[in-house]
């Protein structure tokens, strides 16, 4: 993730202790100066995140906010997403509401480059085997991305596996890696986060497969869906046909000449000998 540089990171606290001073000092309304000046979607409703109960928030967040008083102001707080200033509005047992002003720090050009180059370099010391790729997910990838805990293996989130079909990767990743070869590594390559800031990331080809039947070694985990799949539907029609002669179905009359609806307009005959 690129660093915001000193600069920005300075302009942005100024920036919030000033907003501080015009609510705390100056008696200005916080949800007026939110819906101003917050750089983030809660601004429209003045700061407001409505009601949580703890885990919700990031832990800088949360620890802040739990030690407020109703209408209190908190310091600048320092997340992942920014500097903010939180104001408690009501408490209840364990759930806050509470409204915030956030100032995300700009990211220059400068720092995009930065943080280019920089990976670049840890794909030079990875290349030239002064460290493993698994080395390199721990001292410089960030830990708020998935593969991070999996020494940067990503998890297809449609199987729940590390294996992907073509159709199930991001297009960048896939045009990155359609001419390597098995272990070779990418140039760094820009991306949007899901939490909407430019990064860049590497990737490496584990392995590729040559289009071929199913086979249980190579693709137990999709086998293993597709049953359960198989399964959860076979219910369903089973559920359906123990149902379709004892519930009431109105079929508006455009869909009349619909074969699959005969049994819903008294045409089906049960293979079942002991069913009406």
């Amino acid at each position: 993730m690129p660093k915001v540089n000193a600069g920005e990171r300075r302009r942005a606290i100024q920036k919030l202790e000033d907003l501080r001073t015009r609510i705390v000092e100056g008696g200005e309304d916080f949800a007026t100066l939110a819906k101003k000046y917050s750089d983030d979607g809660s601004a429209r409703s003045g700061g407001d995140l409505g009601w949580a109960k703890r885990g919700r928030y990031v832990p800088e967040f949360e620890a802040a906010a739990y030690k407020l008083d109703p209408m209190e102001v908190s310091p600048i707080v320092e997340t992942q997403f920014g500097f903010h200033l939180l104001q408690m509005l009501e408490r209840r047992g364990n759930s806050i509401r509470v409204r915030h002003i956030l100032i995300r720090p700009e990211i220059t050009d400068e720092d995009l480059d930065r943080a280019a180059r920089t990976l670049d370099s840890v794909r030079t010391l990875i290349l030239t085997d002064s460290m493993s790729f698994s080395e390199a997910v721990k001292r410089y990838s960030s830990e708020d991305m998935q593969s991070y805990n999996n020494d940067g293996r990503v998890v297809n989130p449609n199987t729940g596996d590390t294996f992907f079909e073509i159709g199930d990767l991001d297009p960048d990743i896939y045009f990155a890696i359609d001419t390597l070869e098995v272990n070779d590594i990418t140039a760094p390559f820009e991306f949007t986060s899901p939490t909407g800031e430019s990064m860049f990331r590497l990737v490496q080809l584990q392995s590729r497969t040559a289009p071929h039947k199913a086979d249980l070694e190579l693709d137990y985990n999709r086998i293993m869906e597709a049953a359960k799949e198989a399964k959860k539907n076979e219910y369903v029609n089973e559920w359906i046909e123990e149902r379709v002669r004892r519930t009431y179905i109105k079929v508006d009359p455009m869909y009349d000449h619909c074969e699959n609806l005969g049994k819903w307009r008294g045409e089906y005959e049960s293979a079942d000998p002991a069913r009406p």
